[in-house]
């Protein structure tokens, strides 16, 4: 009696740790095939990325090869952004929110429109955006998107401090 509890709990216990590692396996191989634009994309500019994140179906990571270079990819519904640049071709950084306050009943909301890191090259006068979210083409919920492009305003001012 005692021996077949014992075995019984043995297989479930076997049976349930198997379900977790596939469904472990099975995660990481979606966030791999979700990176592998990216990971071509500096692969084709002869660079590895050294840091990297992923947030809906926006990419974006660091090479910290010779040159440093950032890698930025958004899909869109009728286009694509790529975007590369050389570090040492960036002035300054900074993240920037498009918010609007709506009134709902008797409260008012703040509604974010776009999230987006804007970038300042050293030989333009115009800024470089990074679209992170905007309700245009996102869905109506932000999920990480605001703390990711904090995120990477952060590492990028770091790197550009440290040429």
């Amino acid at each position: 009696m005692i021996s077949t509890t014992i075995l019984g709990w043995s297989v479930t216990t076997l049976a349930i740790a198997g379900l977790i590692i596939a469904t472990r396996i099975r995660k990481r191989k979606k966030y791999q095939n979700a990176l592998a634009p990216l990971v071509s994309f500096a692969s084709e500019n002869n660079a590895t990325l050294s840091h990297y994140d992923l947030c809906d179906k926006t990419l974006i990571g660091l090479s910290m090869d010779e040159p440093k270079r950032i890698f930025f990819i958004r899909p869109l519904p009728e286009r694509e952004t790529r975007v590369m640049i050389p570090l040492k071709d960036i002035k300054a950084c900074r993240m920037h929110k498009s918010e609007r306050t709506s009134k709902l009943q008797e409260h008012s909301v703040v509604v974010i429109d776009r999230i987006e890191m804007l970038v300042s090259l050293k030989n333009s006068k115009t800024e470089m955006s990074l679209e992170f979210y905007n309700t245009d083409f996102n869905a109506l919920n932000i999920t990480d998107e605001l703390l990711l492009a904090q995120k990477w305003t952060d590492l990028l001012k770091s790197n550009l401090n440290d040429q």
